[in-house]
């Protein structure tokens, strides 16, 4: 078994983690064809592997990609990083984003089961000391100064405290966002439901629409994508169970990827818009989704965020690997 790079000499490292092949920290593979190389992280060559070394190993690489909690693909090439380091890259049809379902559960059911005690916790604070009365004597400082909030309700024969903490929630700020230009704006909680999803001629067919503290902002690409995850992250702050994210996630996987659920999404919000179905009392917000769908929308970005954010090393790993694959095959079939 080889254990240095055939170009530069250099040392391809070991990994702990494939039992029946111990060389490298970055091993790609495809199953189809049985070829498994090692690929130099110093100068970027991929050695192909004996063939007698490869076909355990190749089973395992497929069972711990697959058991990856983040990874991303394109086309004919998946990465995914194991939790001891070792990179793998994939080589085959993308899988299906199924996985979104277990990435995404334990998230969503902690969410579900803070906001369940918050709720909790909420309601006994209001029962024990949430309403303050304050005598009809006490001048205006002092009401403040009881209250420690500048916002209090006047009720006929006295003062009743109850808003002060709506209020000051009402106003956090939930996400920071910086235009073309540089300059940097909040959106505070007060804002959420004036932002939404709308078709654009962008090269991702949709911009955010953005209400800040000083105005009005679209966004497009790769801006608009993580300001939207945050934005989404809030708007869902209730959570969900393990079999709603098991839906949303299929309606990702239905869609075919997480770029086309988010268009499919802005087009649903588009018809929902026009069938003036957004102005009347019901479960649609400004994103014109119900929360099942919102929930799904927050997933997709997350996969859209981190697929831009590797594009260009998924597109040069396979650039290597139609080189690498070109030369496996004329050495593979010296040996049949």
């Amino acid at each position: 078994m080889f254990s240095t790079c055939l170009v530069c000499h250099r040392a391809l490292g070991a990994n702990d983690v494939i039992e029946t092949f111990p060389v490298g920290r970055r091993l790609a593979f495809d199953e189809k064809t049985g070829r498994l190389w090692v690929v130099c992280k110093s100068c970027g060559h991929w050695n192909l592997s004996p063939l007698e070394e490869r076909w355990e190993a190749i089973v395992e690489c497929e069972r711990l990609y697959r058991a990856t909690k983040v990874r991303i693909a394109t086309g004919n090439i998946g990465l995914a990083t194991h939790s001891e380091g070792l990179d793998l890259i994939r080589i085959g049809k993308p899988l299906r984003p199924e996985f979104a379902a277990w990435r995404y559960g334990p998230r969503m059911v902690a969410r579900r089961r803070k906001a369940a005690l918050l709720a909790v916790g909420g309601a006994v604070a209001t029962g024990v000391g949430g309403i303050v009365v304050v005598g009809a004597g006490i001048g205006i400082a002092g009401l403040l100064a009881t209250s420690g909030f500048g916002i209090v309700l006047l009720q006929f024969g006295g003062v009743v405290f109850d808003k002060a903490l709506e209020y000051r929630d009402y106003e956090r700020v939930v996400a920071k966002v910086t235009d073309a230009r540089g300059h940097k704006y909040r959106i505070q909680k007060k804002h959420l439901r004036l932002i939404s999803l709308e078709t654009d001629d962008s090269e991702n067919g949709w911009r955010l629409a953005l209400r800040h503290e000083r105005g009005n902002l679209n966004l497009t690409g790769i801006e608009a994508t993580l300001t939207a995850s945050q934005v989404l992250a809030h708007l869902n702050k209730k959570g969900a169970s393990k079999s709603v994210v098991h839906s949303a996630a299929n309606s990702i996987a239905n869609a075919g990827d997480s770029q086309q659920f988010i268009k499919n999404s802005v087009a649903l919000r588009d018809r929902r818009r026009k069938a003036g179905l957004l102005l009347r009392e019901n479960e649609l917000d400004s994103f014109g989704l119900h929360y099942e769908e919102r929930l799904a929308v927050e997933m997709a970005m997350h996969e859209d965020a981190e697929r831009s954010a590797m594009q260009g090393e998924l597109a040069a790993l396979e650039q290597a690997w139609k080189n690498a694959e070109e030369i496996g095959s004329i050495a593979d079939k010296m040996f049949e």
